[in-house]
C-alpha cells in the first residue's frame, strides 16, 4: 500500500524502529537522542513487490 501511495507521486514520512522497515525506504535517516547522526539513500531497496514474490 505504502508504495502505491508512493507511485502517485506522494512523499512518505514513516518512524520506525525496526531496520526490516526501514530497508523499504528510499532514504534513511538515523537519530539518537533528537540529533541526526546519519542522512544517507538507501542503496539496496527491497521493495514489497520483491518481498511477496518470496512469500514474506
Amino acid at each position: 500500500m505504502l508504495e502505491e501511495i508512493h507511485q502517485m507521486g506522494n512523499t512518505i514520512v514513516l518512524v520506525t524502529h525496526e531496520e526490516d522497515i526501514a530497508e523499504h525506504a528510499h532514504r534513511i535517516i538515523r537519530l539518537r537522542d533528537g540529533i541526526v547522526e546519519e542522512d544517507k539513500p538507501n542503496e539496496n531497496i527491497i521493495s514489497f513487490n520483491e518481498l511477496k514474490a518470496v512469500n514474506v
